[in-house]
């Protein structure tokens, strides 16, 4: 007998959405997507249903969404060559106050390890990098905001804190 399906999932904002919509909401954040060129779509119809305002998705090098044209039939030859590549070029167009790393579910089945991406590019780049994974494939937009948001609280020294905010910088 087949198990019965639970649809509740569909009714909340996917995991991709949460992703875009805190990356959108950090202002000197640059996304890496790790992903097709589909993310660029969802980006747009996400964003303009939630933050009319929003700065993630812009024209030309205005833009702080990057995908690395990654698809499900290159993954299990391994990604993390692809982001890293794509992480230095964003550097050498721009000086973001964080870059936040994700991946499309396809990449995650294919075993690909995010963090271990993440924990590497650490080590060789300027910025903080934080990863937005989950290890559940059944995840929402809560579980990317939890992800964004404990890595923000690891990578941040707490320096940063020293005076109060900045307004318009991590």
């Amino acid at each position: 007998m087949t198990p019965p399906r639970d649809f509740s999932l569909r009714l909340a904002p996917s995991f991709v959405d949460g992703v875009l919509l805190a990356a959108g909401a950090i202002a000197d954040a640059t996304l890496v997507y790790c992903g097709a060129a589909c993310i660029d779509e969802r980006a747009f119809t996400t964003l303009m249903r939630h933050d009319l305002a929003q700065t993630l998705v812009a024209q030309g090098d205005a833009t702080r969404l990057v995908t690395t044209f990654t698809d499900f039939s290159v993954a299990p030859m391994g990604t993390a060559h692809v982001v890293e590549e794509t992480a230095r070029k964003v550097l050498q167009r721009r000086q973001p106050g964080v870059l936040i790393l994700a991946e499309l579910s396809r990449v995650t089945l294919a075993g690909e390890d995010l963090r271990g991406t993440c924990e590497a590019l650490r080590e060789i780049l300027p910025v903080p990098v934080v990863a937005a994974t989950s290890r559940s494939l059944v995840r929402d937009a809560g579980d990317a905001l939890a992800s964004i948001l404990a890595g923000l609280a690891r990578v941040i020294p707490a320096s940063a804190f020293a005076g109060g905010p900045v307004p318009e910088r991590v």
